[in-house]
């Protein structure tokens, strides 16, 4: 299956909107990241079964840059398992046992949104299209990112659809379902 799904926001914007002001601020930006933040306790819990987090071999301090863990020194880090009472913390606390079932269980896919960018059209409306990517299929959270970007651009007006490369259709989206999270924090019914 293809991995990345284009999604296009048509706009209705008011008069001031200027995309290049937009792409400067939010271009590349993961909306889903804006609208729904990853809980700050999966930090560094890098996804797995058991998941885990990386600890450096000379300081003992614990990697939380990103949930990818270190690449370019990984021989200085150890990965240490969560143990089962610390997977049971972190699913009480978030609902999920890492950054991916997160996620997945709250945007309906596993990155969130990337290459985000807008482009003004012409004609009398001038519309105004904003296009990012996501794994697999459109994030479940569309109305969270129609909200804001009718507060942050002022649009009066969102409607999305989307390229799915799987089968080279577009389609309008809406009434999306999000993955369920079992009472072990794990995503289920995940696309694939």
């Amino acid at each position: 299956m293809p991995n990345h799904y284009t999604t296009i926001a048509i706009c209705s914007p008011g008069d001031d909107f200027d995309s290049n002001d937009f792409n400067n601020r939010h271009g590349e930006t993961n909306l889903c990241e804006i609208v729904s933040p990853i809980p700050k306790e999966l930090a560094g819990i890098i996804a797995g079964y058991p998941p885990a987090r990386f600890r450096n071999k000379n300081t003992g301090e614990y990697w939380t840059v990103d949930c990818n863990g270190p690449m370019s020194d990984r021989e200085m880090w150890d990965r240490v398992p969560l143990s089962p009472e610390e997977i049971q913390e972190v699913v009480t606390a978030t609902g999920a046992a890492s950054w991916y079932d997160w996620c997945i269980s709250n945007w309906g896919t596993k990155w969130g949104t990337y290459r985000t960018k807008a482009f003004r059209l012409g004609g009398d409306a001038h519309p105004v299209l904003v296009t990012f990517e996501s794994a697999w299929n459109p994030p479940s959270i569309l109305d969270k990112i129609a909200r804001w970007l009718k507060e942050e651009c002022g649009f009066e007006a969102v409607t999305f659809v989307g390229f799915d490369p799987a089968d080279d259709s577009v389609k309008e989206l809406k009434d999306l379902q999000t993955p369920t999270i079992d009472a072990n924090g794990i995503a289920s019914d995940v696309p694939m």
